[in-house]
Order: C-alpha cells, then structure tokens, then sequence
C-alpha cells in the first residue's frame, strides 16, 4: 500500500513542489522541529528522538519528509514513518470522502487487508482528536497506521509503516508522539518558482 500512496503522491507532486525545511541531502536528528509546506499548508511536527528526517529520500518519493531510526535507512528499516498530503477538490471535497479513497485504493492494490478503527488521537492545538487508520495483511505482510489531520484545503498525512506486528506495536508511542506534535500554521503558502 506505501507503493500505492508514494505512487499517487508522486504524481501529485510533480504539478506542485512539496518540500521539508530540511537541505537536500541533510539529515536532522534527535527531535527537530521542521516544517513543511506545499500548496495551502504549512505546519510543523516533531521528528522522533533517535529518528533520522531524511530530505533527500522524501523528494525522490515525492513525499514531505520520511524518517526512520538512526543507524537505518528507509528501505531497511523495521518501522517507518512519512507525512504526506492529500489536496481537497472536486472529487474528495471532504475528510470522509478522502479516507474513503484512501481505504479504496488499498482494497485495490491488497483484497484481503484488513482495516481497523484506531483510538483518534490529539494533536498539540488540544482543540481536536484526529482520525486513525490501522492496516494489516496486506500483500507485503506491512502494518500501517494513518493519521488524518483535516484542514480547510487539505488534508495531512502521518503515516508509520512497519514489517512486523512486534515493530509496529513498539513504535506506536513514537507515532502517537509525532501526531500530537502537530501544529497547523497557514493554509496560504506561495511557493517558489522552479
């Protein structure tokens, strides 16, 4: 399923640049704060302690910012983590409609996944809970949970990737730790020109 949400964001990205305030080829370490933006966001989350924040990684995938342990790397990684996000339009005009796609396209690419309601969990504002996605058996053997944060133009995705049950339940509590991070800046960003 990773495959098919890099996939849709890449395609997404190449119209519109998203980017990690994060130098290319830099790795931030040890709970930085970053930001990242793209068309109408702007917000910041706390990189995991012991996590490397991997910029040059995250724009070949055309994702906002992907990390994993330090002493790892993305593709050998026990767990991973990536945010990403999903443009409101015509077609998914709604937080609803955008988890359903969602889920829909992991049907698709995985028949027999099972998906779960996960506990909603806060984010730093206080002032709301986000919904929670758990993903298991799909054809890669990956569980997955997915954070979806809705704003007015779009909505963010905090998703962790794990190989395991065992590594997906060891590394929750960092997951639940960088949602609630969270903070929502500015839904009016304008971008660089390439």
């Amino acid at each position: 399923m990773l495959r098919w949400l890099i996939l849709c964001s890449a395609v997404a990205v190449l119209a519109v640049p998203v980017r990690a305030q994060v130098a290319p080829g830099a790795k931030k370490q040890s709970g930085d704060s970053f930001l990242m933006y793209g068309p109408d966001h702007l917000f910041a989350v706390r990189a995991p302690l012991d996590w490397t924040v991997d910029a040059a990684t995250a724009q070949q995938l055309g994702l906002h910012a992907v990390m994993y342990p330090r002493g790892s790397s993305w593709r050998e990684a026990p767990a991973t983590m990536y945010t990403n996000f999903v443009h409101k339009d015509k077609d998914l005009p709604t937080l609803e409609k955008i988890i359903a796609d969602d889920i829909d396209g992991y049907r698709k690419e995985s028949p027999n996944i099972v998906i779960e309601e996960a506990e909603p969990l806060p984010i730093a504002d206080g002032k709301k809970r986000v919904s929670v996605k758990a993903f298991h058996g799909d054809k890669g053997g990956n569980y997955e949970a997915v954070a979806y944060i809705d704003e007015s133009k779009v909505v963010i995705l905090i998703v962790l990737t794990a190989r395991s049950q065992k590594d997906f339940e060891l590394n929750w509590p960092v997951f639940k730790e960088m949602v609630h991070s969270y903070r929502f800046i500015s839904g009016t960003v304008t971008l660089p020109k390439p």
